[in-house]
């Protein structure tokens, strides 16, 4: 019972931070990054509707993918919290970049999507492989958390990662992550 509730929410918590993290280049100019209404263009061809169905494509695919990192951490019986959240971090590397891949194969299909997207297709795809290392490591510090240490040890990790996104999305409205040139670019 309660490797599902660390998976369930892990997967959650490691998504929304993913999700941050994505949204951190968006909302700092750079419009064309919004991977998540791309992936909503899959079930609907109503912009109103991108996101919402594309939300819900992200959790789930991150609450599958959350099954594998528990199962992969837990089989591989790492003794060491870093190594074991090392671990997630490099599925994370794994899983990106397979998804990289189709990133680039859904922003050639899609004719309609293909207008927004298709000039920084490099950089989006490039942002999604990394905001896929980072859900890897979210989600290897929840587990790891959670199989050497327990289930107090996982709520730490977890406020930790709600913390962390929490921290993007205030940097990203604060700073500038991308410089003029690239703004005016998305803009223009």
């Amino acid at each position: 019972m309660l490797a599902t509730i660390v998976t369930v929410l892990g997967a959650v918590i490691a998504t929304l931070l993913m999700a941050s993290l994505m949204y951190a280049l968006i909302w700092d100019g750079f419009q064309h990054g919004d991977v998540i209404r791309l992936i909503g263009t899959d079930i609907t061809n109503k912009p109103k509707r991108f996101f919402s169905a594309g939300m819900i494509i992200y959790l789930t695919t991150g609450l599958a993918l959350c099954w594998l990192y528990y199962m992969t951490i837990q089989f591989l019986n790492i003794q060491t919290f870093l190594v074991s959240a090392g671990v997630g971090g490099a599925i994370g590397f794994v899983t990106g970049f397979a998804m990289m891949y189709w990133f680039i194969y859904e922003v050639f299909a899609i004719q309609e999507v293909n207008q927004q997207y298709a000039k920084y297709w490099i950089p989006t795809a490039i942002a999604h492989w990394f905001g896929h290392m980072a859900f890897g490591f979210s989600l290897g510090t929840m587990i790891s958390a959670f199989v050497l240490y327990g289930m107090n040890s996982f709520w730490l990790a977890a406020a930790l990662n709600l913390v962390a996104a929490g921290g993007i999305m205030l940097f990203a409205k604060k700073t500038e992550i991308i410089d003029s040139y690239h703004r005016r670019q998305a803009h223009g």
